[in-house]
């Protein structure tokens, strides 16, 4: 019996968090965890046509969404701009007017390196 309140609760709190997110947002998708998230956030936003520019130290749920998408994929060492530019020049040439996903993590606590995003969006 408490299995199953616990249960409900969490439900519950799950549909309000999944509520009071869209308010702010307009539009919101919780996810259980971040596997959850990867697989199923990363499939929607390409097509088999698009391509994937990956980070080579991603955790392996961003590796399965991006395999899981069927989109060209292509893996660019950590840390190495000129190669994900190199990656870059190829996919709109090789795949122009597709869609190009960069996929990194924020940080990478497990080599206790932090990631500066900034100069992706340049």
């Amino acid at each position: 019996m408490q299995d199953l309140f616990a249960e409900q609760l969490e439900a519950l709190r799950a549909a309000s968090l999944d509520r009071h997110l869209r308010e702010l947002a307009g539009a919101a998708l919780c996810f259980s965890s971040g596997y959850a998230a990867a697989l199923g956030t990363i499939p929607s936003l390409v097509t088999r046509d698009d391509v994937i520019l990956l980070d080579k130290l991603c955790h392996a749920s961003l590796i399965d969404g991006a395999k899981l998408s069927g989109a060209h994929l292509r893996v660019f060492p950590h840390n190495n701009l000129r190669k994900l530019e190199s990656h870059l020049e190829w996919a709109r040439h090789e795949h122009a007017g597709k869609r190009i996903l960069i996929v990194t993590d924020l940080s990478f606590p497990w080599t206790a390196i932090a990631r500066r995003c900034t100069s992706l969006s340049n």
